[in-house]
Protein backbone atom coordinates (compact mmCIF):
# COMPACT_ATOMS: atom_id res chain seq x y z
CA UNK A 1 0.00 0.00 0.00
CA UNK A 2 2.72 2.28 0.84
CA UNK A 3 4.16 1.58 -2.18
CA UNK A 4 1.20 2.13 -4.66
CA UNK A 5 0.97 5.75 -2.32
CA UNK A 6 4.40 6.61 -3.01
CA UNK A 7 4.08 5.93 -6.50
CA UNK A 8 1.13 7.91 -6.93
CA UNK A 9 2.74 10.76 -5.10
CA UNK A 10 5.66 10.52 -7.45
CA UNK A 11 3.22 10.36 -11.36
CA UNK A 12 1.42 13.50 -9.55
CA UNK A 13 4.56 15.66 -8.92
CA UNK A 14 5.76 14.49 -12.80
CA UNK A 15 2.25 15.91 -13.83
CA UNK A 16 2.54 19.19 -12.21
CA UNK A 17 6.10 18.98 -13.05
CA UNK A 18 5.19 18.81 -17.49
CA UNK A 19 2.16 21.30 -16.44
CA UNK A 20 4.06 23.44 -15.16
CA UNK A 21 6.76 23.69 -17.98
CA UNK A 22 4.21 24.25 -20.66
CA UNK A 23 3.09 26.64 -18.54
CA UNK A 24 5.55 28.73 -17.93
CA UNK A 25 7.47 28.10 -21.61
CA UNK A 26 3.92 30.10 -23.40
CA UNK A 27 6.00 33.11 -21.66
CA UNK A 28 9.42 31.99 -21.97
CA UNK A 29 10.33 32.05 -18.22
CA UNK A 30 12.48 29.74 -16.03
CA UNK A 31 11.47 25.86 -15.48
CA UNK A 32 14.14 24.72 -13.79
CA UNK A 33 13.68 21.90 -11.02
CA UNK A 34 14.45 24.92 -7.83
CA UNK A 35 11.52 26.68 -9.87
CA UNK A 36 9.46 23.88 -10.07
CA UNK A 37 9.88 22.78 -6.72
CA UNK A 38 8.99 26.56 -5.43
CA UNK A 39 5.51 26.38 -7.25
CA UNK A 40 4.77 22.68 -5.79
CA UNK A 41 5.91 23.60 -2.50
CA UNK A 42 3.35 26.41 -2.41
CA UNK A 43 0.27 24.73 -4.35
CA UNK A 44 1.01 20.77 -4.08
CA UNK A 45 -1.27 20.12 -1.02
CA UNK A 46 -4.44 20.75 -4.10
CA UNK A 47 -5.67 18.61 -6.03
CA UNK A 48 -3.87 18.06 -9.60
CA UNK A 49 -6.95 18.21 -11.25
CA UNK A 50 -8.16 21.51 -9.97
CA UNK A 51 -4.41 23.01 -10.02
CA UNK A 52 -4.81 21.71 -14.16
CA UNK A 53 -8.12 23.73 -14.52
CA UNK A 54 -6.13 26.94 -12.38
CA UNK A 55 -3.46 27.01 -15.09
CA UNK A 56 -5.80 26.41 -17.86
CA UNK A 57 -8.20 29.47 -16.91
CA UNK A 58 -5.23 31.52 -16.40
CA UNK A 59 -3.43 31.33 -19.80
CA UNK A 60 -7.00 31.58 -21.80
CA UNK A 61 -7.86 34.15 -19.55
CA UNK A 62 -7.57 37.64 -21.62
CA UNK A 63 -6.30 39.98 -18.53
CA UNK A 64 -4.89 37.36 -16.45
CA UNK A 65 -2.88 35.26 -19.04
CA UNK A 66 -0.68 38.37 -20.19
CA UNK A 67 1.46 37.19 -17.44
CA UNK A 68 2.90 33.88 -16.28
CA UNK A 69 1.32 32.47 -13.67
CA UNK A 70 2.61 33.25 -9.89
CA UNK A 71 1.82 30.47 -7.28
CA UNK A 72 -0.64 32.77 -5.25
CA UNK A 73 -2.17 33.57 -8.51
CA UNK A 74 -2.83 29.50 -8.87
CA UNK A 75 -3.90 29.39 -5.77
CA UNK A 76 -6.69 32.31 -6.23
CA UNK A 77 -7.83 30.89 -8.98
CA UNK A 78 -8.04 27.66 -7.22
CA UNK A 79 -10.18 29.34 -4.66
CA UNK A 80 -12.20 30.66 -7.62
CA UNK A 81 -13.03 27.12 -8.89
CA UNK A 82 -13.89 26.36 -5.54
CA UNK A 83 -16.00 28.55 -4.30
CA UNK A 84 -13.70 29.51 -1.44
CA UNK A 85 -12.94 33.12 -0.58
CA UNK A 86 -9.70 34.41 -0.91
CA UNK A 87 -8.05 35.55 2.75
CA UNK A 88 -9.63 39.03 4.22
CA UNK A 89 -6.83 41.73 4.41
CA UNK A 90 -5.62 42.24 7.98
CA UNK A 91 -8.16 45.96 8.26
CA UNK A 92 -10.98 43.93 7.25
CA UNK A 93 -9.83 40.94 9.66
CA UNK A 94 -9.35 43.78 12.34
CA UNK A 95 -13.38 45.32 11.52
CA UNK A 96 -14.24 41.70 11.28
CA UNK A 97 -12.59 41.00 15.14
CA UNK A 98 -14.28 44.22 16.58
CA UNK A 99 -17.43 43.05 17.66
CA UNK A 100 -15.68 40.06 20.32
CA UNK A 101 -15.28 42.10 22.47
CA UNK A 102 -19.19 41.67 23.35
CA UNK A 103 -20.05 37.86 23.85
CA UNK A 104 -23.43 38.89 22.86
CA UNK A 105 -21.92 39.18 18.92
CA UNK A 106 -21.94 36.29 16.87
CA UNK A 107 -19.11 36.03 15.02
CA UNK A 108 -18.08 34.26 11.62
CA UNK A 109 -14.51 34.36 11.37
CA UNK A 110 -11.23 31.94 10.49
CA UNK A 111 -9.01 30.51 13.29
CA UNK A 112 -6.37 33.17 11.94
CA UNK A 113 -8.62 36.01 12.66
CA UNK A 114 -9.80 34.61 16.38
CA UNK A 115 -5.57 34.12 17.35
CA UNK A 116 -5.15 37.41 16.09
CA UNK A 117 -7.66 38.79 18.31
CA UNK A 118 -6.99 36.72 21.47
CA UNK A 119 -3.04 38.23 21.29
CA UNK A 120 -4.76 41.90 20.74
CA UNK A 121 -7.44 41.65 22.93
CA UNK A 122 -5.74 42.64 26.30
CA UNK A 123 -4.56 45.91 24.63
CA UNK A 124 -7.74 46.17 23.65
CA UNK A 125 -9.41 45.99 26.93
CA UNK A 126 -6.22 48.08 29.03
CA UNK A 127 -7.68 51.00 26.66
CA UNK A 128 -5.17 51.31 24.00
CA UNK A 129 -7.10 50.72 20.66
CA UNK A 130 -4.30 51.50 18.50
CA UNK A 131 -1.96 49.20 20.12
CA UNK A 132 -4.36 46.50 20.13
CA UNK A 133 -4.98 46.87 15.94
CA UNK A 134 -1.42 47.33 15.47
CA UNK A 135 -0.77 44.00 17.46
CA UNK A 136 -3.75 42.55 15.73
CA UNK A 137 -2.42 43.41 12.23
CA UNK A 138 0.94 41.92 13.08
CA UNK A 139 -0.06 38.85 14.23
CA UNK A 140 -2.77 37.95 11.72
CA UNK A 141 -0.89 38.84 8.95
CA UNK A 142 1.98 36.70 10.16
CA UNK A 143 -0.89 33.61 10.63
CA UNK A 144 -1.89 34.21 7.08
CA UNK A 145 1.51 34.08 5.42
CA UNK A 146 1.75 31.05 6.91
CA UNK A 147 -1.23 29.28 6.11
CA UNK A 148 -0.52 30.75 2.34
CA UNK A 149 2.30 29.43 2.11
CA UNK A 150 1.06 25.81 2.88
CA UNK A 151 -1.45 26.34 0.64
CA UNK A 152 -3.99 26.02 3.31
CA UNK A 153 -7.68 28.02 2.32
CA UNK A 154 -9.48 30.06 4.76
CA UNK A 155 -11.86 28.29 6.95
CA UNK A 156 -14.83 30.56 7.87
CA UNK A 157 -16.90 28.97 10.56
CA UNK A 158 -19.21 30.72 13.29
CA UNK A 159 -19.24 31.41 16.92
CA UNK A 160 -22.27 32.49 18.28
CA UNK A 161 -23.13 34.56 20.99
CA UNK A 162 -25.10 34.28 23.91
CA UNK A 163 -27.89 36.47 21.71
CA UNK A 164 -29.30 33.93 19.69
CA UNK A 165 -31.66 36.20 18.41
CA UNK A 166 -28.63 37.93 16.06
CA UNK A 167 -27.30 34.37 14.92
CA UNK A 168 -29.40 34.64 11.52
CA UNK A 169 -28.61 38.06 11.03
CA UNK A 170 -24.69 37.75 11.15
CA UNK A 171 -24.80 34.32 9.21
CA UNK A 172 -26.66 36.18 6.12
CA UNK A 173 -24.57 39.20 6.20
CA UNK A 174 -21.80 36.43 6.20
CA UNK A 175 -23.27 34.25 3.02
CA UNK A 176 -24.09 38.03 1.67
CA UNK A 177 -20.72 39.05 1.88
CA UNK A 178 -19.22 35.48 0.07
CA UNK A 179 -17.29 34.45 3.59
CA UNK A 180 -19.81 31.50 4.46
CA UNK A 181 -20.38 29.22 1.66
CA UNK A 182 -24.54 28.56 1.72
CA UNK A 183 -24.32 25.35 3.10
CA UNK A 184 -22.39 25.86 5.59
CA UNK A 185 -25.08 28.14 6.98
CA UNK A 186 -28.45 26.52 6.65
CA UNK A 187 -28.66 25.27 10.06
CA UNK A 188 -27.88 28.38 11.33
CA UNK A 189 -31.23 30.14 8.88
CA UNK A 190 -33.49 27.22 9.00
CA UNK A 191 -34.17 26.29 12.91
CA UNK A 192 -35.58 23.12 13.31
CA UNK A 193 -39.52 22.99 12.79
CA UNK A 194 -39.73 20.45 16.34
CA UNK A 195 -37.81 22.92 18.79
CA UNK A 196 -40.55 24.80 20.64
CA UNK A 197 -40.40 28.32 20.08
CA UNK A 198 -38.40 30.16 22.18
CA UNK A 199 -39.80 31.68 25.72
CA UNK A 200 -38.99 35.47 25.81
CA UNK A 201 -38.39 37.07 29.73
CA UNK A 202 -40.88 39.60 29.31
CA UNK A 203 -39.49 41.70 31.93
CA UNK A 204 -36.02 41.52 30.29
CA UNK A 205 -37.54 42.46 26.95
CA UNK A 206 -39.64 45.49 28.24
CA UNK A 207 -36.27 46.62 30.32
CA UNK A 208 -34.89 46.25 26.66
CA UNK A 209 -37.49 48.05 24.75
CA UNK A 210 -37.49 50.98 27.54
CA UNK A 211 -33.83 51.56 27.00
CA UNK A 212 -34.41 51.08 23.30
CA UNK A 213 -36.63 53.88 23.25
CA UNK A 214 -35.19 56.24 25.87
CA UNK A 215 -32.07 56.08 23.85
CA UNK A 216 -33.78 56.62 20.44
CA UNK A 217 -35.63 60.00 22.35
CA UNK A 218 -32.15 61.63 23.26
CA UNK A 219 -30.96 60.63 19.33
CA UNK A 220 -34.19 62.48 18.61
CA UNK A 221 -33.83 65.45 21.49
CA UNK A 222 -29.70 65.45 19.89
CA UNK A 223 -31.38 66.00 16.26
CA UNK A 224 -34.11 68.38 17.24
CA UNK A 225 -31.18 70.65 19.18
CA UNK A 226 -29.06 70.58 16.21
CA UNK A 227 -31.88 71.69 13.85
CA UNK A 228 -32.98 74.07 16.15
CA UNK A 229 -29.37 75.57 16.12
CA UNK A 230 -29.15 75.33 12.84
CA UNK A 231 -32.18 77.76 12.28
CA UNK A 232 -30.86 80.51 14.85
CA UNK A 233 -27.40 80.15 13.05
CA UNK A 234 -29.34 80.68 9.74
CA UNK A 235 -31.85 83.63 10.84
CA UNK A 236 -28.61 85.63 12.41
CA UNK A 237 -26.61 85.05 8.96
CA UNK A 238 -30.08 86.73 7.15
CA UNK A 239 -30.20 89.54 9.93
CA UNK A 240 -26.99 90.30 9.62
CA UNK A 241 -27.05 90.32 5.41
CA UNK A 242 -30.32 92.12 5.33
CA UNK A 243 -28.76 94.81 8.21
CA UNK A 244 -25.59 95.17 5.62
CA UNK A 245 -28.10 95.42 2.71
CA UNK A 246 -30.08 98.20 4.48
CA UNK A 247 -27.38 99.77 5.47
CA UNK A 248 -26.11 99.66 1.77
CA UNK A 249 -28.96 101.44 0.95
CA UNK A 250 -29.00 104.13 3.14
CA UNK A 251 -25.63 105.25 2.42
CA UNK A 252 -26.70 104.86 -0.83
CA UNK A 253 -29.54 107.56 -0.75
CA UNK A 254 -27.22 109.76 1.38
CA UNK A 255 -24.21 109.74 -1.24
CA UNK A 256 -26.96 110.57 -3.77
CA UNK A 257 -28.92 113.34 -1.86
CA UNK A 258 -25.61 114.79 -0.93
CA UNK A 259 -24.75 114.96 -4.88
CA UNK A 260 -27.99 116.50 -5.16
CA UNK A 261 -27.54 119.31 -3.09
CA UNK A 262 -24.09 120.35 -4.68
CA UNK A 263 -25.88 120.29 -8.46
CA UNK A 264 -28.17 122.33 -6.78
CA UNK A 265 -25.28 124.79 -5.28
CA UNK A 266 -23.36 124.75 -8.34
CA UNK A 267 -26.99 125.86 -10.70
CA UNK A 268 -27.04 128.96 -8.30
CA UNK A 269 -23.90 130.23 -8.05
CA UNK A 270 -23.54 129.85 -12.39
CA UNK A 271 -27.24 132.35 -12.39
CA UNK A 272 -25.49 134.55 -9.84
Amino acid sequence: MVATDERTDLAVKREFAELLKATLAVYGKDSSKAVIRLYWNAVGSFDIGLIRQALSQWITDPEQGRYAPKPADIIRNIQRLTGRPSWVSANEAWAIALPAQDEANTLIWTAEIAQAWRVAEPIFTDGDRVGARMAFIAAYERLVATAQSSGVLPQWTVSEGWDKGAVKGAVEQAVNAGLLPAPDATRYLSPPASLPPPKVDRGKRDGMLAKIQAFAGILLDQKEQRETQERHEREERRALANKELDKRYQDELRRAADHSTTDENQAIRADQ
